[in-house]
């Protein structure tokens, strides 16, 4: 009913009614439902995109506020946005793990770790705080692992800061009293 509705409401609200309808659907764990709504009635690509990508990283909230991790990442793995995805597994790297068994927390945050890319280094500032996040999180399990995400970041980190000092004064100020400003 809720549909028909919908297709029967003016254009300028009708993409705002599915939005909501989709929200609505999500918070009720209609995520099957919530994703059809937003594919099939969702006319610009750009919107319909976003609003997917919304989907999955609420989805993936909500599951992983359930204890459901294995789930969440799922849900991450549908971002199609490396950059949000990338702030998602930040937001969740702490959580990853937690309660579960040594074995079950490596594989889940090996996991995760493949959603940031295959890069040893960060391709983005979003992807090097989730790798941060990530070495930090597989600390607590297997530092070794920890640190064969932090070293290449390090030196990444020296380059950058190398990089910044060239720049300074060159539109950007990147250091504050000799020291570089985050």
């Amino acid at each position: 009913a809720a549909t028909e509705t919908i297709n029967q409401a003016p254009p300028e609200i009708k993409e705002h009614l599915v939005q909501r309808l989709a929200e609505q659907r999500m918070t009720a764990g209609n995520y099957a439902e919530a994703r059809q709504l937003i594919t099939q009635s969702a006319t610009n690509p750009r919107a319909r995109r976003q609003a997917l990508d919304n989907l999955e990283r609420q989805a993936a909230f909500t599951e992983a506020a359930q204890g459901r991790m294995e789930e969440a990442l799922k849900h991450l793995a549908k971002v199609s946005n490396s950059e949000e995805r990338a702030e998602a597994v930040s937001e969740l790297a702490y959580q990853i793990g937690a309660g579960q068994k040594r074995a079950t927390a490596l594989a889940l945050l090996e996991t995760a770790r493949s959603l940031v890319g295959t890069s040893i280094q960060a391709e983005t500032g979003s992807h090097m705080r989730a790798l941060l996040q990530l070495a930090n999180a597989f600390s607590r399990y297997d530092a070794k692992r920890g640190f064969e995400i932090v070293e290449p970041l390090v030196e990444q980190f020296n380059e950058l800061g190398a990089a910044a000092r060239t720049l300074n004064g060159f539109g950007l100020n990147y250091f504050l009293d000799g020291e570089l400003s985050l």
